[in-house]
């Protein structure tokens, strides 16, 4: 007899006879008092057929957790070497035993909470529950991760992670938009949008309330609260002369680039907005130009380019340019260089302006578990990096952390 995995609260099980329906390929058993929910094939069948938008959740949540569970299962054949230390005094089996208790507290919790708002939509000590137990993971993954320097040991952490975790996540619009989409670093317009909404969508009572839970991450709601900022900001320092030229460096969900297209729109003003994400520019240029006030130009341009100076964009020197959303997606060399090069675009008196994020104690869990990784900086940080791009800082505040707002001179 072969043990091929141990499962705890929550986990699911027969879903690719469900499926496919062939014969199981294992037994299941439980090793202590177990509470058993069934689901009879064909009541399920019959359910799915009659409602396509659940069909399409439920067989892309079965798809998603096959994969995780072969995925990890040839990640756990590869892995059982010797176990070695994590850097920090945290051999890698205490690290993974850590990250396993971390997932069965998350577990228990969501389920219970999941069970109490089942029962009662309206029931507010299942919410609180859910609350509760997101905060308590949060919480955990802060301090599992922090003792660990290894990357590749962090990896397999967080294999076990989504192998366990994912089915309930996805339940939240804003976790499922983050995990089915491509390996991209930074988010596109579709899950900046829904941060932006502020509208909590999920499936049903307890994926509504994780929905909300997540966007009220600091992180989240930074984003979203520099947008008013930044926007008047780049308003009170642009020259007020005809022709003006502004260049918004990546477009994200085209929140700023409409208050800019609107603040603006006066005296010709050129505003002109580079990103690599042709669907993020598209929205963009839904918005149109101004008659007599603002034209508005979208340019496709890959961002990285920047930093190495290969094709620079071909663009008439700018006022202002404005970077957001995009700082903490590069490491500090190329940091450096994408501020050059982005200075070498602005007139003699040009003013560069950009937003960035410090760090927070929900960088991790959006890292582990949203798959939005990030480099953060403290504020002094980044004013050194723009001083060595050879730009005068300006000294300027007002913003809660983790956000971060920021504005520099050339030389």
């Amino acid at each position: 007899e072969v043990i091929v995995a141990v499962l705890g609260a929550g986990a699911v099980v027969g879903e690719m006879s469900f499926i496919n329906g062939t014969p199981r390929s294992a037994d299941v058993r439980a090793n202590g008092a177990t509470e058993v929910l069934q689901w009879l094939s064909g009541d399920l069948h019959g359910l799915l057929d009659e409602h396509p938008p659940l069909a399409a959740s439920f067989y892309r949540a079965v798809a998603c957790l096959a994969s995780d569970r072969l995925r990890n299962s040839l990640e756990d054949r590869s892995n059982t070497g010797p176990t070695h230390a994590t850097g920090t005094g945290t051999s890698s089996s205490e690290f993974l035993d850590a990250v396993s208790n971390v997932v069965e507290n998350a577990k228990e919790g969501l389920l219970r909470a999941e069970t109490r708002l089942r029962a009662k939509e309206d029931d507010t000590r299942g919410a609180t529950l859910l609350r509760e137990t997101m905060d308590g993971l949060e919480s955990d993954i802060q301090r599992v991760y922090g003792r660990v320097n290894d990357d590749d040991l962090a990896k397999r952490g967080t294999a076990i992670l989504m192998k366990e975790l994912k089915p309930w996540l996805i339940r939240s619009q804003l976790a499922d938009l983050c995990l089915r989409r491509p390996n991209d670093i930074i988010p596109g317009p579709e899950v900046l949008a829904h941060v932006h909404a502020d509208v909590a969508k999920g499936e049903g009572v307890f994926g509504e309330q994780l929905d909300r839970w997540m966007l009220y991450r600091p992180s989240l709601m930074a984003i979203r609260n520099l947008v008013a900022p930044t926007q008047e900001l780049v308003v009170n320092v642009t020259p007020r002369r005809r022709g003006r030229k502004v260049l918004l460096v990546h477009a994200g969900a085209g929140s700023l680039a409409a208050g800019l297209r609107e603040g603006l729109a006066r005296g010709g003003t050129e505003l002109t907005i580079l990103d690599h994400d042709r669907s993020a520019l598209q929205l963009v240029s839904q918005m149109g130009s101004i008659e007599g006030a603002l034209t508005l130009r979208s340019l496709p341009y890959p961002l990285g380019a920047l930093a190495t100076a290969r094709d620079m964009p071909d663009l008439p020197a700018q006022d202002v340019i404005v970077v957001h959303g995009f700082f903490e997606y590069l490491p500090d060399r190329l940091a450096v260089l994408f501020l050059r090069h982005l200075g070498d675009l602005l007139t003699d008196r040009g003013m560069f302006v950009a937003s960035a994020m410090s760090p927070s104690a929900d960088q991790i869990l959006l890292d582990r578990l949203l798959r939005w990784p990030t480099i953060r900086r403290q504020r002094e940080a980044i004013e050194d990096l723009t001083r060595m791009a050879g730009f005068t800082v300006v000294p300027s505040s007002g913003i809660h952390k983790p956000g971060i707002l920021f504005r520099a001179t050339r030389g």
